[in-house]
């Protein structure tokens, strides 16, 4: 059944939908446009496409990845990314490391530090007479609490800090197992229920009829090339003045 065959025989809100969704299908082919993963239901064209894939829905706000779709993925480049979603259970980031280096390297230097304060303490009361030991071990006994006040405060920031990254990274590691159990069923379910067009390849799926099948993108369904080229110039209006979403 054709675009003008819906159009004949459909009622009219039936029509509206399927046009809206031929005219859907058009602007998701246009170069470098996405829809808003939020659900606004709001489009546009990302002219930096996967160059810069940082993209911000003009419509809701929401910031999300051009090449995957998804939320913007904080302190992780797009192909460490894929190494989330292929393996997320196991997966480290560059940030990962290199903050367990920093903590390591923060807590060498402490002991460092404190061995040599308390070396230094040692030889200047040795130089002192009775008296003035006793008062140099209180002034040292203030000194260390207070240095020991402030490494428990940095203790407590930077332990909030990494929590705050490992409660994002474990989102977004059940964000990725998630994505990739839903692209798995969603492949083995067009494997199971479609069989792809012999002659594009696209994967097609017959409910009743005859055997006999014609595959029409609805790109070429009348009107929606005019609306794509209309859409086209709207976008490139869009791009001087991008106050409003194209979708």
């Amino acid at each position: 059944m054709g675009y003008e065959d819906v159009e004949q025989y459909a009622d009219r809100e039936t029509f509206a939908k399927y046009s809206d969704l031929a005219l859907r299908e058009a602007v998701s082919q246009a170069p470098d446009f996405v829809w808003c993963p939020n659900g606004c239901e709001s489009g546009q064209i990302h002219e930096a496409g996967n160059e810069h894939p940082i993209a911000t829905c003009v419509k809701c706000s929401f910031k999300f990845c051009f090449r995957h779709q998804v939320r913007w993925h904080e302190q992780l480049t797009c192909a460490e990314y894929d190494s989330l979603v292929s393996d997320p259970e196991n997966f480290r980031s560059r940030i990962d490391i290199l903050n367990e280096e920093a903590e390591k390297l923060r807590l060498e230097e402490q002991s460092a530090k404190r061995t040599q304060e308390e070396a230094d303490r040692k030889l200047a009361q040795s130089l002192m007479a009775a008296e003035q030991r006793e008062e140099a071990e209180r002034q040292a006994q203030r000194e260390r609490a207070e240095r020991e006040r402030r490494e428990e405060a940095e203790r407590r920031r930077l332990q909030a800090e990494r929590m705050a990254m490992q409660q994002q990274a474990e989102k977004m590691r059940m964000e990725a197992a998630r994505k990739r159990e839903e692209d798995e069923l969603s492949r083995r379910t067009v494997e199971r229920t479609t069989k792809p067009c012999p002659g594009c390849k696209w994967p097609i799926e017959k409910n009743s009829g005859c055997s006999h099948m014609t595959l029409r993108p609805m790109i070429n369904a009348p009107g929606i090339p005019q609306a794509l080229g209309l859409f086209r110039g709207w976008a490139l209006l869009f791009a001087a003045n991008a106050e409003t979403p194209l979708i």
